[in-house]
């Protein structure tokens, strides 16, 4: 039976150089011609088949052998550029149909931008207990190159307000060996890493 469920998100405002997943950004992520509450009635609708065929094979959850599951994902794409009300509907029903477990792990990715990380607070109420920030790099140059639209000050600031609204875990993600990037440069990424006092960090190359 599913202990885990990973939901994906596909929209970002813009598209990394770098990013290899199913992004649909731009006019689709925001504005008049934005896709956003098409997906999500699909996906709630996918949730619920998804959720009918675990319930034939093995059950409904919380009983016999079926546990709740112990993780839910949302990752992306930008899945903090969704409307808090439409998480929340996500986790209702993952909730209502799947089981989520107490002192599960219920994660969401995040840009650190002003304009895209979403409200801490108004997550956490939707019963979020994990912040995954997208920071990749301090330094404006490799930044920069990376096509990341934040500023190094914001990933501090999406910390701050994360632990302010009390969630429970923050983790960064960071990309070391980037195009130009020193080990110096990687290692001052770290240090300032730590510095922030984030709970988790996820390096990739």
């Amino acid at each position: 039976p599913p202990v885990a469920l990973y939901v994906h998100v596909p929209f970002c405002v813009s598209l990394c150089p770098y990013c290899d997943f199913v992004v649909y950004a731009g006019s689709a992520a925001r504005g008049p011609a934005a896709r956003v509450d098409a997906f999500t009635d699909a996906l709630l609708t996918e949730i619920v088949l998804r959720a009918d065929a675990a319930d034939a094979a093995f059950g409904r959850p919380g009983t016999g052998s079926r546990p709740a599951l112990e993780s839910v994902y949302l990752g992306g794409g930008t899945p903090t550029l969704l409307p808090s009300s439409s998480i929340a509907a996500i986790l209702d029903v993952v909730r209502a149909r799947f089981g989520i477990a107490p002192g599960a792990e219920v994660t969401i990715e995040s840009n650190p931008g002003a304009d895209e990380r979403g409200d801490a607070r108004a997550l956490v109420a939707t019963g979020v207990t994990r912040l995954s920030l997208g920071a990749q790099a301090f330094d404006p140059a490799i930044l920069r190159r990376l096509g990341r639209r934040h500023r190094a000050a914001d990933v501090e600031a999406a910390v701050r307000e994360a632990r302010r609204a009390e969630v429970r875990s923050i983790s960064l993600d960071l990309l070391y060996d980037a195009p130009g990037q020193t080990l110096d440069a990687w290692a001052a990424t770290v240090d300032e890493a730590v510095r922030l006092g984030v709970d988790h960090v996820s390096a990739y190359a």
